[in-house]
């Protein structure tokens, strides 16, 4: 449990440091670039994203599950990755005059020639990071990510500042994936990667069908609205609309940053060690839920003050937008959390099987209500995801039995804990006469009482939550305390 709760750490700290840096992009980049000028840099960015899906072929995941990663098997991956790689660098580059023209956005074509490069580095950094993953070495994993983000950030605030608009984020994401390749390769195996080989090609290519078809399909989701909301309601609404989701969303990229990379790992050494997946799905539920829950809605009520906060006046449109997806969130899934059981109960079908029958179903009503505005896309949020998520529940109960008493024993508590860390921030807009008055003390008022009503609604139900909560608490003391002691210890020696 300590080298689970170690692993989580790690990778918390490498997502929160990310999340900050994007924070300190957004708050400068949001007041320089209009919502048209990031618009086309999410169009080029979703454009390139799909086939880097498809480029992966699941080999990542592959070599995290599989119970032996010899030598041949990581190398075959690498050589599958790479024969994938270059067709779709070259279609793409020969495609990007094509998307500008589709979208009537001259500047996408630079963009995506400049960012298409970037996919010639994937194929040597995605074997070296399962292989690290797969040993939970997040120590190293936190460092390479730290100091590419650290590149990212720092370099897309400057070509902003210099005013180059939207192909800041190509060349700062080019300089990046350059420094994270020099760092797998000063802390990767021991063993030669870079080899090509195809002595594994049916294990990996069988596993691969599935497991990249299921990661295209969940990019989709994100990127399809994305790319005919270009069309439907401009590149301008394509900004608004992914400034929204990206603050609606902020709960699970920041809180839960560190789950997602371990949950995989994690659940695999527990089916190969013999337990039972069960009692780990469900009391990942019951946690996610009490952590999900209150601050979905505390977004809710402190959309306005929130989105002023990160974006600025020129972004106050999305206020409503990011309402509307923080209820939908209510019935939200991470979906590393049934990804992972899946996977680590051997059930790659069963898994690309949830996402070819329901990804398709709302991805086609988003876009279909994108006809009749952006509220209306938004709006078919509250359809779509409670869809996904009661599917995956389905599919995950057939896989891994549990009964309905049982998985209600799990949210109930977390239920009670939303709702006890909700009084205390409607008390405060309702005292300000409304989330549009919100100030920045009452922002901060409000967010001590949400955090100290999820404190005493954890006390008073007796949530399995709070014992994790006094761990990191004893442990936060325990390290100070250390320190004020090394310190003086030092100092009287003096």
């Amino acid at each position: 449990m300590a080298g689970l709760r170690r692993s989580i750490a790690l990778a918390s700290a490498d997502r929160y440091l990310t999340v900050v840096l994007n924070f300190a992009t957004l708050l400068i980049t949001a007041r320089l670039l209009t919502p048209a000028e990031f618009g086309i840099a999410v169009l080029g960015l979703a454009a390139l994203g799909a086939a880097n899906i498809v480029r992966d072929f699941g080999g990542t995941a592959y070599i995290v599950q599989v119970d032996d990663p010899t030598p041949e098997r990581v190398r075959t991956v690498f050589t599958v990755t790479f024969l994938l790689t270059l067709p779709f660098v070259v279609l793409m580059y020969l495609g990007a005059n094509w998307i500008a023209d589709f979208y009537g956005e001259p500047g996408l074509v630079g963009f995506l020639q400049l960012t298409i490069i970037c996919f010639l580095f994937g194929p040597f950094i995605a074997p070296v990071y399962a292989l690290l993953r797969r040993e939970m070495a997040f120590d190293r994993i936190m460092l390479m990510s730290a100091i590419s983000a650290v590149v990212n950030s720092v370099l897309t605030i400057v070509l902003v500042l210099l005013g180059f608009s939207y192909m800041s984020f190509a060349w700062a994401g080019l300089a990046s994936a350059a420094a994270y390749l020099v760092l797998c390769n000063v802390w990767g195996p021991k063993f030669k990667v870079y080899r090509f080989s195809l002595s594994e090609w049916r294990q990996v290519t069988s596993y691969g069908v599935y497991e990249s078809s299921k990661s295209m399909l969940y990019y989709l989701w994100d990127v399809l609205p994305l790319l005919a909301f270009g069309k439907t309601l401009g590149v301008a609404g394509v900004g608004l609309y992914q400034r929204a989701i990206s603050i609606s969303r902020l709960p699970e990229k920041t809180i839960l940053a560190g789950l997602a990379p371990v949950l995989l790992p994690a659940l695999s050494r527990h089916v190969r060690e013999g337990r039972d997946l069960k009692s780990g799905y469900l009391k990942s539920l019951e946690h996610l839920s009490a952590v999900l829950w209150p601050i979905f809605l505390f977004l809710v009520l402190f959309a306005h003050p929130i989105v002023l906060l990160l974006l600025g006046h020129q972004w106050l449109e999305t206020v409503p937008l990011v309402q509307i997806i923080s209820v939908a969130m209510l019935f939200w899934l991470p979906p590393a959390l049934p990804d992972s059981t899946l996977i680590a109960a051997g059930a790659i079908r069963q898994n690309f099987l949830l996402a070819l029958t329901t990804i398709p179903i709302a991805v086609a009503i988003q876009v279909y209500m994108s006809q009749y505005g952006l509220r209306a896309a938004t709006l078919s949020l509250l359809f779509t995801i409670p869809f996904w998520a009661f599917a995956s529940l389905y599919v995950v109960r057939r896989v891994v039995p549990f009964t309905f008493g049982e998985l209600w024993e799990a949210l109930r508590r977390s239920a009670v804990v939303a709702l006890i860390s909700c009084v205390g921030p409607a008390a405060v807009a309702l005292w300000v006469g409304g989330g549009d008055h919100i100030s920045l003390v009452a922002g901060i008022l409000g967010g001590a009482a949400a955090l100290a009503g999820w404190l005493a609604g954890l006390w008073l139900t007796g949530h399995s939550l709070l014992g994790e909560v006094r761990h990191v608490v004893d442990f936060l003391g325990n390290t100070v305390s250390t320190r004020i002691f090394a310190k003086s210890s030092t100092d009287g020696s003096k």
